[in-house]
């Protein structure tokens, strides 16, 4: 169910995809840092359970949980 958000719209595009903002948002990029800006843009916006995964490897390995 992943969605791709441009960072420089995600405070536009998102609130209109995703209107509860109590949804499990996990954020990655290529090296980690648009992400961790988009998740305190979200975070700001009400989103409570926007979360920072880091690079795209590093993202990876947490999902594969290895």
């Amino acid at each position: 169910d992943a969605i791709n958000f441009p960072a420089e719209n995600i405070e536009t595009s998102l609130p209109r995809r995703i209107q509860d903002k109590n949804r499990v948002l996990l954020l990655h990029c290529q090296s980690g840092v648009r992400s961790s800006v988009a998740s305190k843009r979200l975070q700001n916006l009400g989103y409570v359970n926007a979360f920072n995964l880091g690079s795209y490897r590093r993202a990876a390995q947490l999902v594969s949980d290895k």
